[in-house]
């Protein structure tokens, strides 16, 4: 019958109908994490059933581990990016560009492949490299534009 729960907690996990659905973990900030990591390592018996391969004790240390080595989340607006490339860019971009960095808004793919063919022959392209490493403005501006194209997340288009 274990068994059972077990298949049944994992179908609720998988989104499967009619099993249950086990919630994950509360996500816990960086302090809270570092607290728990000292509390886990001060307690013996959880530390030596780690050491033993306990499943609990290794799913709370994984919990505590993982939360300790994400990168911090951006919450702020992008206005220190946007304000960066603006000024890697050597020109004064427009606000609409801006707008697009702050909102960090997605490409489709093809604008996507599109800039990766233009970055692919600015490369090849040897008099354009030495523009861009003398510091000609033309050139720094459309490096920044590749770079901030490039970052942007690729948006989901519908195939009918």
């Amino acid at each position: 019958m274990a068994d059972d729960l077990t298949t049944n907690a994992a179908g609720g996990d998988l989104g499967l109908a009619g099993a249950p659905v086990v919630p994950a973990a509360p996500p816990m900030s960086m302090a809270e994490a570092a607290d728990r990591k000292a509390a886990f390592i001060a307690d013996k018996v959880k530390t030596a059933a780690l050491m033993n391969g306990d499943i609990k004790a290794t799913a709370e240390w994984r919990l505590i581990t993982n939360s300790l080595c994400q990168p911090p989340q951006v919450t702020a607006p992008r206005d220190e990016l946007a304000a960066h490339l603006d000024a890697a860019s050597g020109f004064q971009l427009s606000p609409e560009i801006l707008a697009e960095v702050r909102a960090n808004t997605p490409i489709t793919t093809r604008e996507r492949q599109a800039t990766e063919a233009l970055w692919n022959d600015r490369q090849r392209d040897p008099a354009w490299f030495a523009r861009y490493q003398r510091g000609e403005r033309t050139a720094l501006k459309e490096k920044a534009l590749i770079d901030f194209m490039l970052s942007r997340p690729i948006r989901d288009v519908p195939t009918t």
